[in-house]
């Protein structure tokens, strides 16, 4: 750094940047699954994983129920799976209890009736078929070891502080009595 002259005859020293990070615009991708008929190319199922923007009021809610409206009107599949429990759940019809999670089969052969899976956050998730054509056998798909598969290779259990608070939304009586003894065994109380 060389010293500056002023005609008084004081030195200055020119100041030195400091490196520093700004935020950066976050770009979020919404992913989904589609299963389509070789040959033709035709939907046969659409695979949609919930998101925080489907699950809030706004264009990302908006933009979502669109295309599922889309979806439940043409002849394909849909298999919705909402992993997120803050937020408000897709519209179904009717009454059901209320739940942490759901997975949602919608067959186009069979609406408007469509299967719900319901689970709580200390439940395992469950295994869905994944409807094909009806003439076809449907697989099941194994959420559960996909969500494990995940977390063993992304390292999440070793990451994750669990000895936290649950985040938000509040859980249910039932499920925070769960939780605690759960809590209390792996900490050795």
């Amino acid at each position: 750094m060389e010293p500056l002259r002023v005609e008084s005859g004081a030195t200055l020293t020119q100041k030195r940047p400091r490196s520093i990070l700004l935020p950066q615009p976050i770009t979020l991708k919404e992913r989904y699954l589609e299963v389509r008929e070789v040959g033709t190319d035709t939907f046969i199922t659409v695979i949609e994983v919930l998101s925080p923007k489907n699950k809030q009021k706004g264009k990302g809610r908006t933009a979502y129920e669109n295309k599922r409206r889309r979806i439940l009107g043409s002849l394909s599949n849909l298999v919705e799976i909402d992993l997120i429990r803050a937020g408000i759940p897709m519209t179904i019809i009717g009454k059901v209890q209320p739940s942490d999670y759901r997975l949602i089969v919608s067959r186009s052969s069979q609406r408007p009736q469509a299967d719900l899976y319901d689970f709580d956050l200390r439940e395992p998730i469950p295994s869905v078929p994944l409807p094909l054509r009806p003439e076809d056998e449907e697989p099941l798909i194994e959420l559960q070891a996909i969500v494990q598969g995940v977390c063993d290779r992304t390292g999440y259990n070793e990451r994750i502080d669990y000895r936290q608070p649950v985040p938000p939304p509040k859980l249910s009586n039932t499920t925070q009595r769960r939780f605690s003894i759960t809590h209390a065994n792996r900490s050795g109380h």
